[in-house]
């Protein structure tokens, strides 16, 4: 899945004029294998073109909808939701961040391809 656009809607827990900000987002990167209604991700991030990608966490993910065209997913803690539409090669997640100083939420819109259509039509 390659979420090429990427947005972060952070909260700041201090009294601020800019307490609330939209952020753009980094472009992520996720490949998953699924076995039944496990699945499994490695997560990639690159923060621009000419960055080297750097690998992060591997995420533990659980279907709570298989309906095709539709698959949702979340995320064994709950914190990383994704919902594709196979039929037309779309993705979005939703992830909460939390920290002591600001809580927010990071939306991505991207696309979805299998490991076959990846291979034959040349997609990264």
């Amino acid at each position: 899945m390659d979420f090429y656009d990427c947005k972060f809607l952070v909260g700041y827990l201090v009294p601020a004029d800019r307490s609330l900000v939209v952020r753009q987002g980094d472009p992520t990167f996720m490949a998953c294998k699924r076995e039944s209604n496990a699945i499994h991700c490695d997560v990639i991030f690159k923060a621009d073109p000419d960055q080297q990608a750097v690998r992060g966490n591997s995420e533990n993910f659980t279907v709570i909808m298989d309906s095709p065209p539709l698959l949702w997913f979340e995320s064994d803690n709950g914190g990383i939701f994704v919902a594709i539409n196979t039929s037309q090669h779309a993705v979005t997640l939703i992830s909460r961040i939390v920290d002591r100083r600001f809580v927010g939420s990071q939306v991505c819109h991207g696309m979805y391809t299998t490991q076959f259509e990846s291979q034959t039509f040349g997609h990264q």
